[in-house]
């Protein structure tokens, strides 16, 4: 009985549809200042927070593409920093993006410019990286919870608030994102938080302000429904086997 139960469970899991969501990486971050030109000459943790966050999504190399016009993420000292550190770093807010166009680059970087929710939980799920600023609500005339119809599938949530007083904050984690990174800059900022705090891979690093989302496993396909057929009569001809064996 208990080989049947452990097949039957099996096949319904497999029925469900439920995988894992695959190999990509998010960082979701309270506000667009952090990575900005427009920061004094202090924001020197933040161009190392970026090229460390670069660094976890690819490697020593790679190519990221900013979709976004945010002055967060289009400085000429962002970009100098990024690119000086051996990454490609495209911004262009404009492109038509499909799965196929996203999945040319090894993250991508997101802040107040609308992308379609749907679009980036594909990406996510095909293994792509997404770096997200809240902020900008103002000039996008949106709240940055415009972000949690993605955000929510991979555990994790960003409030429409921006009450913060304005200041570089201490960082107090050993995530390695944070290597060389003592303090970070916030105008206000959104607060962030995990939804379901038994998800293996979505974690908070910094208290309300930082989280980050991480399955390193490959990704599994959905089995097409042929397969699933193939898959539940084998199964119960399995279950049937062990049944006769056991009356020999």
């Amino acid at each position: 009985m208990k080989i049947k139960a452990i097949l039957l469970v099996a096949f319904a899991v497999f029925l469900s549809g439920v995988v894992p969501a695959g190999a990509g990486k998010i960082v979701l971050a309270p506000d667009e200042w952090t990575l900005s030109d427009k920061v004094p000459d202090e924001n020197q943790d933040g161009y190392v927070f970026a090229t460390q966050v670069a660094s976890w999504f690819a490697g020593d190399s790679g190519n990221f593409l900013v979709y976004s016009d945010n002055f967060g993420l289009t400085g000429t000292n962002l970009n100098n920093a990024v690119t000086s550190a051996g990454y490609g770093w495209t911004v262009d807010p404009t492109m038509q993006l499909t799965l196929d166009i996203l999945l040319g680059y090894d993250g991508l970087f997101l802040c107040g410019t609308d992308v379609s929710n749907d679009l980036l939980v594909s990406y996510v799920q095909s293994g792509g990286n997404v770096y997200l600023a809240g902020g900008a609500a103002k000039k996008y005339g949106k709240s940055s919870d415009k972000w949690n119809d993605f955000l929510n599938v991979f555990g994790l949530g960003i409030n429409s608030d921006c009450t913060r007083p304005n200041g570089f904050y201490d960082i107090e984690s050993d995530h390695e994102i944070f290597d060389g990174v003592d303090t970070l800059y916030q105008r206000g900022g959104n607060s962030i938080y995990i939804t379901d705090a038994g998800n293996p891979y979505a974690s908070m690093l910094v208290a309300d302000r930082y989280a980050i989302y991480d399955d390193t496993q490959a990704p599994i396909p959905n089995p097409e429904p042929a397969t699933l057929l193939l898959l539940g009569a084998g199964l119960v001809g399995a279950a049937g086997v062990r049944r006769k064996q056991k009356k020999l």
